[in-house]
């Protein structure tokens, strides 16, 4: 008897301890899962606040900030807004009254001299401008940016400007008041430099100075026979100019710098009038660029001199 119900005992305790030890296990992992879940919100709380910081939407005080310069932006040229700061965190926008273009042209008017106005003239061969402005008394011995009117009006091609800035006692051998590479230039150097012709006629005329020197030792003539002007460099030769002279920074002459930019012409002209070429400089330079006519010509000249 005893032995069935220890069977009967065993039968019944088994399930029942197997059922307890599962509960207990089931309860164990749900509890565990509840953890890791808040685990894991507890670790996406960070990252959802800077979604929201790095979001297109601004915050209140960020769109104060972006909306005035757009604001700004979209309103017309004439009706522009200034920003300027209140109170910490605050922007205040500030309309800035409406200029009529008569009333900017007024300013501007105001702002200009006559010697402006006249030294403008001349740089934009404004003919009818110069003559006015001249007649009211105007002296134009005077610098602006380092050049007088007379020296500004001789990079252009008009022979009435340079008449009339002459006619009212403009020095023709100023110079250029820089400390570029233009420093000491005079008004025949420009006319010379541009080619312009009729205006150097009119300076030789009003007793400029042929050979009247740059700070750096440059010549008209230099000037007019590296840019490759036959005209100008025979008008200069007749007047006088030194055909042989060097700049002082440089060893080369005239023949030189004609030669070291291809004017044949020019090279032709300046041995017809003596020049020399000191150590065949002249000719290595031609020979460098192959300028063949020009070697051709100055090692004739070099042949002639020998003899």
């Amino acid at each position: 008897m005893k032995e069935v119900w220890k069977d009967l005992f065993l039968v019944l305790l088994l399930p029942g301890m197997v059922l307890f030890v599962g509960v207990a296990l089931y309860l164990d992992k749900k509890e565990a899962r509840t953890d890791k879940t808040v685990a894991a919100t507890r670790v996406e709380e960070p990252a959802e606040q800077t979604l929201s910081q790095t979001s297109d939407e601004p915050s209140a005080e960020e769109d104060i900030l972006i909306k005035i310069p757009t604001e700004q932006t979209s309103t017309a040229s004439d009706e522009k807004s200034s920003v300027q700061e209140g109170t910490p965190g605050e922007v205040v926008a500030v309309p800035v009254l409406k200029i009529e273009s008569a009333v900017l042209e007024q300013i501007k008017t105001l702002q200009v001299t006559p010697q402006q106005q006249l030294w403008t003239a001349c740089r934009d061969a404004n003919e009818p401008e110069v003559l006015a402005l001249l007649a009211q008394g105007i002296d134009p011995n005077f610098y602006i940016n380092g050049f007088t009117p007379l020296i500004t009006a001789c990079f252009k091609d008009n022979v009435t400007i340079v008449k009339a800035l002459l006619k009212a006692d403009a020095l023709s051998d100023v110079a250029a008041d820089t400390t570029d590479g233009l420093a000491g230039l005079t008004a025949l150097m420009a006319a010379s430099w541009e080619g312009h012709a009729e205006v150097v006629k009119e300076l030789l005329a009003a007793g400029a100075n042929v050979n009247t020197r740059a700070r750096d030792g440059r010549t008209a003539l230099m000037f007019a026979s590296y840019h490759g002007h036959p005209e100008v460099v025979k008008l200069l030769l007749k007047a006088g100019a030194q055909v042989n002279d060097r700049a002082f920074d440089r060893p080369g002459t005239s023949l030189t710098f004609a030669a070291q930019n291809g004017h044949l012409e020019v090279v032709q002209i300046l041995l017809e009038a003596g020049a020399v070429d000191y150590n065949n400089l002249s000719l290595r330079v031609a020979q460098r660029f192959e300028y063949d006519d020009i070697v051709k010509i100055l090692e004739e000249a070099k042949q002639k001199n020998k003899q």
